[in-house]
């Protein structure tokens, strides 16, 4: 991982990358779409941003009807997932990713 964030440090004035916190998208998800569009220099338009509106009121009535109704096998939880399910841990995550982390987290 270091070898590739050397190479993104290196070319961060002609690359196009934009750093999302999972927290944010969660949070606000236009506004994070609205970010990434503008750090990439592509338009935003009212009519995506409807379609956005929908989808995502769409989509949270749909995960609240299977969170109450225990669909998702967990009632209350539609996505739950841990570090060990993919053998990993804590402490690799910090140690792996810790440039990336001290950087943009």
């Amino acid at each position: 991982f270091d070898r590739a964030f050397a190479a993104v440090k290196k070319h961060k004035d002609t690359l196009k990358i934009v750093h999302v916190k999972y927290t944010d998208t969660i949070k606000d998800p236009i506004k994070v779409c609205k970010e990434i569009y503008t750090a990439i220099e592509l338009p935003f338009s009212s009519e995506y941003e409807s379609l956005l509106k929908t989808y995502i009121a769409k989509s949270n009535k749909k995960r609240e009807e299977q969170s109450k109704s225990g669909i998702s096998g967990k009632v209350g939880k539609i996505h739950c997932y841990s570090l060990e399910e993919y053998g990993l841990n804590a402490d690799e995550i910090s140690s792996d990713y810790k440039s990336y982390i001290e950087n943009y987290c």
